[in-house]
């Protein structure tokens, strides 16, 4: 009924759009399913972006941006947090950026921070790559490893996965290059064929 719901308010006229969020939103506060609350998070999306894709987004529809800013900050399930961290990366806003460094920083759930660090890499400012390049210090590898795939798409740079040189590019100072190993090297590695 919701995946209809947004189906239908894609295409829409701006009335029915405000209509059927109205509809999403006394969803999502009633549902105690998180699976609900879910999908209500993924509609809502569709049915604001289709707004905006076709000009006729207006502050009604801010409302919607509301509800999956306080699902990624604030829902009780895990599941709905990383669901919105995911599709908020949609709004090409500086809020939804705000609202991704922020579960970056506060979250305590990993898999919803691995999530909201994979979305900023739809945003390049400063707050971002400064947020990013805070996580290349974390204990856990796997959001180390995150915030350095999500540099590599918004800052249009690739430094593999070299903490320093990811530290040195955003600190301002051309990275050191990566020094090419050599014949000998790439031989004991197996790079080169044995001849026989």
């Amino acid at each position: 009924m919701i995946r209809l719901k947004a189906k239908n308010g894609r295409n829409s006229e701006p009335e029915l759009k405000k209509e059927l969020l109205e509809q999403l939103l006394d969803e999502y506060a009633n549902s105690p399913d998180p699976i609900v609350r879910q999908e209500v998070v993924t509609a809502t999306v569709t049915i604001v972006a289709s707004s905006q894709e076709n000009g006729t987004g207006d502050l009604s529809l801010s409302k919607g941006f509301d509800l999956v800013k306080y699902a990624a900050m604030r829902d009780d399930d895990p599941f709905v947090r990383r669901e919105a961290c995911r599709v908020i990366a949609n709004w090409q806003k500086p809020e939804s950026a705000v609202v991704l460094r922020h579960v970056v920083r506060n979250d305590k759930d990993k898999d919803v921070q691995l999530q909201a660090t994979q979305s900023l890499a739809a945003f390049d400012d400063r707050d971002t790559r400064e947020t990013l390049g805070s996580l290349l210090d974390h204990r856990q590898p796997a959001l180390r490893y995150e915030a350095m795939q999500s540099l590599k798409v918004c800052t249009k740079q690739d430094f593999g996965n070299d903490v320093h040189r990811w530290k040195q590019y955003l600190g301002g100072e051309i990275p050191t290059p990566v020094r090419a190993p050599t014949l000998a090297e790439r031989f004991r590695i197996g790079q080169l064929p044995m001849i026989h």
